[in-house]
């Protein structure tokens, strides 16, 4: 079941601190800075790590530069050097909540989900009310299997905003894993309530329903999962399996849309495509 995480990347324009036209050949820190951002805008990412380390030469404790040099660094996939380049921009400035939230992200896309558990902690040190920290907390929390720590923080991210459907998402998924059967379908439809084109939200509602046997809630659900998002192989496969005894017609269509879609996907996103073709023949034998 797909989870979502929040991604929060800001790029910082010095407006008051211009120093003349950037037409003029870059000298002073704020010079390099801002042709530094002019080439990250254009995605000149390289050049962009050029103009910023240039800047940086110049002022040392420069946050912002380190900021975007990290942001330079993510778009070219460095993350070590991602990472450095925010704990730099967290030195030059305290609190610099921005700065910590992005170095999770990159812990995050480094694969070091401890060192990203602890930014997120410390983000909401200086910011208890960031809802994304908390979402974005929960998510890596409830990889480690700890749900009901999860949970708390997509509580707290929704004593911020209720309306945030990724928590109420996320939240459904836990609650899954903890076979709160009820309560993981409740958060689903206030997922859906607050953003009713959550397909995703859609398909695990349709989950949810098939291990209540409640079929008919089950097959509505995939349904409008697949009117939001037509080449969904996984909710298509799903409705195969919950219409082939009900619905022999529209099961055969069913299986053969998801094995059409089937055989235009790499391997391992197909590995039910054997199964779908032994049930489409099964169907089409039993007239």
């Amino acid at each position: 079941m797909t989870r979502r995480s929040r991604r929060l990347f800001v790029v910082w324009l010095l407006g008051g601190i211009l120093s003349g036209s950037l037409a003029k050949a870059a000298t002073t820190p704020e010079d390099w800075y801002n042709e530094g951002n002019k080439q990250l805008d254009a995605g000149k990412y390289d050049k962009a790590v050029e103009s910023y380390r240039k800047a940086l030469a110049k002022r040392k404790k420069f946050a912002f530069a380190w900021f975007n040099l990290a942001l330079a660094y993510g778009r070219l996939g460095k993350r070590n050097d991602e990472i450095e380049a925010y704990k730099k921009a967290i030195e030059s400035k305290k609190n610099y909540v921005k700065a910590m939230f992005n170095l999770a992200i990159a812990y995050e896309d480094a694969n070091k989900p401890d060192e990203a558990v602890k930014t997120y902690q410390s983000v909401l040190a200086a910011d208890p009310k960031s809802a994304d920290a908390h979402i974005n907390l929960g998510i890596l929390l409830a990889r480690q299997q700890k749900f009901s720590e999860a949970i708390g923080h997509y509580d707290k991210a929704l004593a911020i905003n209720p309306k945030l459907a990724d928590a109420w998402f996320n939240k459904g998924v836990a609650l899954g894993r903890l076979n709160k059967l009820p309560d993981e379908i409740a958060a689903y439809k206030k997922c859906l309530e607050h953003d009713p084109k959550y397909h995703k939200a859609w398909y695990n509602l349709g989950v949810a329903y098939g291990r209540l046997s409640k079929s008919a809630d089950e097959i509505d659900a995939y349904q409008k999962a697949l009117k939001l998002k037509p080449a969904y192989p996984n909710a298509l496969f799903n409705l195969a399996i919950a219409l082939h005894r009900k619905d022999r017609k529209q099961a055969i269509e069913t299986w053969e849309r998801y094995i059409a879609l089937a055989k235009k996907l790499p391997k391992e996103q197909a590995r039910w495509l054997p199964q779908a073709e032994k049930y489409l023949k099964e169907l089409k034998s039993n007239k």
